[in-house]
């Protein structure tokens, strides 16, 4: 039986040793930031849609603030009067719960948009890695 000798060293056995278990080290951390992204990700989804939901709660409660009371009193004729000129003067302006709800509308389209830009930005930020033990 014949003994192959290597022209490696002890010191350079050594060190191939190292770089090995250093490679397995760096494995490891990789994977493990991967699913420290992938934690991070779900939490900025719960943070978007509790978001969106304070957003819609508080549109809610404006426009109930905002609402006209209602009056069951009956009217004079005076009072009649005055307001059939209130209401021909009406005519041409937008009301103000009228402007308020497309202001929240707008809001809510504005908000729902983004909640939908942040979901999917990892769809269009991710690098497209064909294959990551290349070079290794």
């Amino acid at each position: 039986m014949k003994c192959v000798m290597s022209d490696k060293t002890i010191q350079d056995l050594k060190v191939d040793a190292h770089i090995a278990v250093l490679h397995t080290k760096v494995d490891s951390l990789v994977e493990k930031q991967k699913e420290l992204t992938e934690r991070v990700r779900a939490n900025e989804k719960v943070v978007a849609a509790v978001t969106l939901l304070g957003t819609v709660v508080l549109a809610v409660i404006g426009a109930g603030y905002f609402a006209p009371n209602a009056d069951a009193s009956t009217p004079s004729a005076g009072e009649w009067i005055q307001g059939m000129r209130d209401w021909k003067s009406e005519q041409n302006r937008t009301p103000i719960d009228e402007s308020i709800n497309i202001m929240l509308g707008t809001l809510l389209s504005g908000v729902g948009y983004l909640i939908y830009w942040i979901m999917t930005y990892d769809d269009r930020t991710q690098p497209r890695n064909e294959d990551s033990n290349t070079g290794s």
